[in-house]
């Protein structure tokens, strides 16, 4: 099929291209979609003959043209990195942990919240079952619950900051349902108790720790978010973005920004999404 979008010799283009502006590369691209020279894209609009295969072929062949001219990637691989780049596909993932597994677990061990190491293993295999889909990166996740009216309550706002010794999204999640586990006993057996036993299984060396959790009692669900390439530094001025918008009513002591970015505004989305799924199945 003879290229529409100029006569020029492939080898005095390549050239071209390789030797002048990047900026040469972008305005071609452009020029070509908008005056329908790609002509995968030309057919599938030519005479009302709709094909969508034509359309992303089309799409792909712009793809492939900017992952190899920019990135030096070709085929499926620059395909997918391009796809990352600019659509964020993959980037981010999304999901939600259903609390009650662990209330239904505590009625049936009440006094649990005195068990340590052995005896506690039941309980730590459980929150590994319920964080085992979690993305081991780096992103944020959100303890809540639904009011009266079905309205999303955020309770708390955390993050995690993936690094060489892989303490991502999965295992901060997971550390924090068995660390501060005393939330959940108090909603079942009542604070008072709940502290109580808690004190007692360490001493009172870590009533603060359990005072602190406590602050999130009422938590249903917990929404989480991993991000495959943010950086630290936007892991932590994100979170802060986040508990200015959600004003969650445990984390007093942190500062919080104003305004939100594009990053955030995607975050939010899927929180969006997931809080959704989550009605849905109510």
């Amino acid at each position: 099929m003879k290229n529409w979008a100029h006569d020029e010799k492939f080898e005095d283009r390549l050239k071209r291209f390789e030797n002048g502006s990047p900026v040469e590369i972008i305005e071609t691209l452009l020029n070509s979609i908008d005056n329908h020279f790609n002509n995968e894209i030309s057919l599938t609009i030519a005479e009302k003959n709709y094909q969508t295969s034509l359309l992303f072929i089309g799409i792909h062949a712009v793809a492939l043209t900017i992952s190899e001219a920019f990135f030096n990637k070709r085929g499926k691989e620059g395909y997918r990195l391009f796809l990352k780049k600019f659509y964020n596909i993959e980037n981010m993932k999304s999901g939600y942990i259903n609390l009650f597994p662990i209330f239904e677990f505590i009625a049936k061990h009440p006094s649990g919240m005195r068990w340590r190491n052995a005896r506690l293993r039941p309980y730590g295999s459980l929150c590994s079952r319920l964080t085992d889909s979690i993305s081991e990166q780096s992103g944020w996740y959100f303890w809540g619950r639904f009011n009266i009216k079905s309205n999303w309550e955020c309770i708390y706002v955390g993050k995690s900051e993936h690094t060489e010794r892989g303490w991502g999204l999965r295992y901060r999640i997971k550390d924090e349902l068995k660390e501060e586990r005393v939330v959940f006993w108090a909603y079942v057996v009542g604070e008072k108790k709940a502290f109580s036993d808690h004190s007692k299984a360490f001493q009172g060396r870590y009533d603060s720790v359990a005072k602190r959790a406590l602050k999130k009692k009422g938590t249903h669900f917990l929404i989480w978010i991993s991000d495959s390439t943010v950086t630290l530094e936007q892991v932590t001025a994100e979170e802060k973005a986040l508990m200015g918008y959600y004003k969650p009513l445990s984390n007093i002591q942190r500062g919080r920004a104003k305004g939100t970015t594009k990053k955030t505004k995607q975050i939010i989305n899927l929180v969006n999404k997931e809080i959704k799924k989550i009605l849905s199945k109510k």
